[in-house]
């Protein structure tokens, strides 16, 4: 981590030649963003997540995702990498990132991961324009981070850049066809749907992004599928194995 983001950074001047370059690598490398701002190795299916950002053409993205592999904080370090890295090294222009999910409580949490990685580096303080709030996120460029109630109010009144819908299986089916209305003539424009597997095969996330998934890829949507069994040790898979009932 580079003198940018030690605690003794706290002066922001973006003719500062450290951080016009920092902003750079971190605008090529998402990767290297999230690593340098949470101080975590990142795992290989968070490193394919993050660099699939930069594929500007997925303008739809899904994550179905097992409990505890880091989802929420890959949503936080992605909403920071589009209103402050994006926002100055691409269209100069200000981002306004809407962060939604299916319950209060978890939005929340979304959001909190965004504040707390904010409140652990003066450097990205330095970015904000106000003291943020329960509400906002104001950045000194006009980027805006935004969490919202899962409503069809909330996402028709907004047109964001990026829309984060975190554990969207808990949202209303309804809500999904209210958002896929809310794009914006932007190359940037992005939703993003993360969810941990839905239990009823009918179920809507199911129905709508599960069984029709090969023609929505052919559209330009990207899934990812982040299994537990891909981040325990090699020991304890095999353990397990030999657990399970030959028919598994």
């Amino acid at each position: 981590m580079r003198k940018l983001l030690s605690p003794d950074h706290k002066d922001f001047d973006i003719s500062d030649l450290d951080l016009a370059f920092e902003l750079i690598e971190w605008r090529e490398d998402p990767v290297k963003f999230f690593e340098d701002v949470t101080g975590l190795k990142a795992r290989d299916y968070q490193k394919e997540y993050l660099r699939s950002l930069l594929d500007f053409d997925k303008k739809y993205m899904v994550i179905v995702s097992a409990r505890d592999m880091g989802k929420t904080l890959c949503l936080a370090v992605t909403a920071l990498w589009y209103a402050i890295v994006l926002s100055f090294t691409s269209p100069g222009v200000p981002m306004e990132v809407v962060v939604l999910a299916g319950s209060r409580d978890q939005a929340k949490i979304c959001y909190a991961y965004i504040l707390q990685i904010i409140g652990k580096i003066p450097f990205l303080q330095e970015f904000l324009a106000k003291e943020p709030t329960q509400t906002e996120i104001v950045f000194k460029n006009g980027s805006i981070i935004k969490p919202l109630a899962a409503s069809q109010k909330a996402v028709r009144g907004h047109h964001p850049n990026l829309l984060i819908v975190d554990e969207a299986r808990e949202v209303e089916e309804d809500l999904f066809d209210a958002a896929l209305t809310c794009n914006i003539n932007t190359p940037y424009f992005r939703q993003i749907y993360v969810s941990t597997p839905p239990d009823e095969s009918l179920h809507w996330f199911n129905w709508r992004l599960g069984r029709h998934k090969e023609r929505l890829e052919q559209l330009g949507w990207k899934f990812f599928h982040w299994s537990s069994l891909s981040v325990r040790p090699k020991e304890i898979l095999e353990s397990l194995k030999e657990h399970m009932p030959e028919d598994v």
